[in-house]
């Protein structure tokens, strides 16, 4: 999985895999789905993708080739000291492929379960000898934004051996009302007799509903989890006739064979992140934005399922080097960062090569950096709530334009279990009609089960209008959650909402102890630069 190997890459260096130095700024980076393509620059095989390449500034014809898929060909102008990127999905070469199905084109009833699985036996033609994909009638439910986390398809024999374990992130299944949706794999080959199971491991904030089909004599269906029961009684049938909505697309392309893995759970899997990177509580500062380190910030892979608090330290042997507040420094390659982070890796390289290049254009630098805290409370803390099914929201004003928002704190303290979930909490900063601007991820470790105290998160400048909200989501249950502190002082501006459920409504007990810090960031032009603006 992209995050665990971007948990992997933050514990060690890796040897170097790309043909670029650190001495070149010109770069070309190239991305593709599936990863792993042969890359060719100008008929010239310079290595595979997901990796950064020193060209020379100018036209080029990129080739990309992978097995099993269609070749594919760019042309791209590759421009002087900078990072351009090329990102292709690439067209898979199959052969014939048939659609398995016992279910209609809509359902009569939906189902999510907490603690089991949903589960269809399938049996393909001789001639089909591999699965390629599964379509669910489905849709997700809960937050607005996907969970960090996966969801687990199963391929089983008949007697319920697992052959392939699949995760797939949960923002692949859309929050929506049921229809079809595909999810698409690497031919895997099967038996003649074979089943497709799926984990969500659903709660009441998040979770998934697939469609059930009552219009059937008799069942294929299944209920159960591989890890459970007795072999060969993992899945029990349904009791009643009826059929999940889910179909198989199997092909005549012979898939790679089953690895027959050991099932892994959801607390597997987030073992296997063996080294911490939890968001911890920034102390007093405000990030650099010139000279040699960038600022430290929140950096996510590629899925969103992993993150981590650094600095950006260059691209070195055409890896990405972070700085973390511990002193280490981690490489990881460009595609494994989320499209943000690779915007910024190249806004970031961009800038130091305009700057190290006397006499050039450069586009408009800040020059002033004005900063301070926006409040509501009195400082003094006279009770605390913690809210399920909702958030603590403040509105905020401010004056003019380039506002950037660089960071949040909150008084609070975390209670439940003594163990803090493995999970995140969520910082919206939304416009004035609760509409998010930006979504921030930090751990729940970073409140500890202790007396109220102030805690700050920095993060990514963000930009605000003049009226803007700043709301804590924590997804509160009678395990876990967090008590966020307020005043005593009559409140227009403490709210009680999550964004995408409707208005906020307001909060009378007194103002959240809620407080960010806002930069004002005024551009005027380099020297030799015709240009002006703001960031």
């Amino acid at each position: 999985m992209n995050a665990i190997l971007f948990a992997a890459a933050l514990l060690a260096f890796g040897p170097p895999d790309v043909q670029a130095s650190p001495e070149s700024t010109t770069q070309l980076y190239v991305k593709t789905v599936p990863a792993g393509a042969r890359v060719a620059v100008d008929g010239t095989v310079v290595g595979k993708s997901g990796k950064l390449f020193n060209v020379a500034a100018g036209a080029h014809k990129v080739s990309l080739s992978l097995e099993g898929y269609a070749s594919e060909e760019r042309s791209v102008e590759v421009r002087d000291g900078e990072i351009t990127r090329v990102e292709v999905e690439m067209k898979r070469q199959t052969g014939r492929e048939v659609v398995l199905s016992y279910v209609g084109e809509s359902s009569n009833d939906k189902r999510s379960f907490a603690d089991s699985g949903h589960a269809v036996a399938f049996q393909r033609s001789p001639e089909m000898k591999s699965i390629v994909a599964v379509k669910l009638f489905c849709g997700r439910y809960g937050y607005p934004e996907a969970p960090d986390e996966n969801f687990h398809i199963y391929l089983l024999d008949q007697n319920q051996n697992v052959l392939e374990q699949v995760a797939v992130p949960y923002g692949r299944i859309e929050r929506s009302k049921l229809r079809w949706q595909t999810i698409e794999f690497p031919a895997i080959a099967v038996p003649e007799k074979f089943m497709v199971a799926l984990w969500f491991n659903a709660e009441a904030t998040k979770g998934v509903f697939i469609g059930m089909d009552k219009n059937v004599t008799e069942t294929h269906s299944y209920a159960g989890l591989p890890d459970k029961g007795a072999p060969g009684k993992h899945f029990t049938k349904v009791e009643q006739p009826y059929e999940w909505m889910i179909r198989a697309v199997v092909s005549s392309e012979e898939g790679k064979q089953p690895t027959n893995p050991k099932v892994k759970t959801y607390e597997d899997e987030k073992a296997d992140d063996t080294e911490s990177t939890e968001a911890q509580p920034e102390a007093e500062a405000s990030p650099s934005r010139t000279g040699g380190s960038s600022a430290m910030r929140t950096w996510n892979d590629a899925t969103g399922a992993f993150s981590v608090e650094a600095q950006f330290a260059g691209v070195e042997d055409g890896k990405v080097k972070l700085k973390k507040s511990n002193g280490k420094t981690v490489s990881v390659t460009l595609d494994q960062l989320s499209k943000e982070d690779q915007d910024y890796v190249a806004e970031q390289t961009a800038a130091k090569s305009r700057a190290a290049t006397p006499g050039t254009a450069a586009t408009a630098t800040p020059t002033a950096h004005e900063a301070h805290e926006l409040s509501h409370d009195n400082g003094t803390m006279s009770g605390k709530n913690s809210i399920a099914g909702g958030g603590h929201a403040v509105k905020f004003k401010v004056e003019g334009d380039s506002n950037y928002v660089t960071s949040v704190s909150l008084h609070g303290s975390r209670y439940g279990m003594p163990q803090p979930p493995r999970e995140d909490f969520h910082v919206w900063i939304c416009d004035s009609n609760f509409k998010p601007i930006a979504t921030f991820k930090f751990r729940y470790s970073s409140f500890t089960r202790s007396d109220p105290d102030w805690k700050k998160f920095t993060i990514k400048p963000t930009k605000v209008p003049e009226e803007f909200i700043v709301c804590f989501g924590f997804n509160p249950q009678a395990t876990k959650g967090v008590y966020v502190s307020h005043d005593n002082k009559p409140s227009e501006t403490s709210m009680i909402g999550i964004p995408g459920r409707g208005s906020p409504q307001p909060f009378s007990q007194g103002n959240w102890l809620i407080r960010c810090k806002v930069e004002k960031r005024s551009e005027t032009p380099s020297a030799g630069s015709s240009q002006t603006g703001t960031e």
